[in-house]
C-alpha cells in the first residue's frame, strides 16, 4: 500500500506540474488579458523613468544562491525521477495539435510504459550511496532545471541588445 501511496503522489505532483507549465506557458502567450516577458518588462522600467544603465546595474549586483537539501522523505532515485520526467514531457506533447494520431498513440503507451516501469523499479535504494552517485543525482538535478532555466532566462535581453 506505501508503495501505491508514493506512486499516486510521484504522479499527481507530474501532472501538477505539468498543470503549472501549461498555464506558465498561456501566460506567456498573453491568453486571459496577461503576458509577461523580460522586453516588456524593460519597457515598463524605462517608461517609469529607469535608464538602461541602472537596470543593467541592478542586474548585475543581484546575487543568486542556491541551496540544494535532501529530506529522505523527499528523495527520488534517479531512475523514478526520470520515469516521471518523462511521463511529464509525454503529458505535454499531448497538448499538442499538431500530433498526428501515430505519435498521439506513441506518446500515451510511453506513459503506460513509464508508469509499469514506475511499479517495477525499487523506491528504496538498496545500497548507500557513493559521493559519485550523490554528485550525479546533484548534476542531474542542476542539469534538468536550473541550467534550462538560466539558458532561458538570459536569451530575451540579449535578444534587446539593452542589458
Amino acid at each position: 500500500m506505501t508503495s501505491l501511496y508514493s506512486h499516486m503522489m510521484n504522479l499527481a505532483n507530474m501532472v501538477e506540474h505539468v498543470h503549472r507549465v501549461l498555464g506558465s506557458r498561456r501566460d506567456l502567450r498573453g491568453k486571459d488579458g496577461f503576458e509577461f516577458s523580460v522586453e516588456k518588462a524593460f519597457s515598463e522600467l524605462v517608461k517609469q523613468g529607469h535608464s538602461p544603465s541602472r537596470i543593467r546595474a541592478t542586474l548585475c549586483k543581484q546575487k543568486v544562491e542556491m541551496v540544494l537539501t535532501a529530506h529522505p522523505t523527499q528523495a527520488l532515485r534517479r531512475s523514478l525521477l526520470s520515469k516521471l520526467q518523462n511521463v511529464g514531457h509525454d503529458l505535454l506533447r499531448l497538448r499538442s495539435s499538431e500530433l498526428v494520431p501515430q505519435e498521439r498513440s506513441h506518446a500515451r503507451n510511453r506513459i503506460k510504459e513509464n508508469i509499469h516501469a514506475m511499479w517495477r523499479t525499487d523506491e528504496v535504494r538498496r545500497t548507500k550511496p557513493r559521493p559519485e552517485d550523490e554528485a550525479r543525482s546533484t548534476l542531474q538535478v542542476l542539469e534538468r532545471t536550473v541550467w534550462n532555466a538560466v539558458s532561458i532566462g538570459r536569451h530575451p535581453t540579449k535578444r534587446q541588445g539593452r542589458i
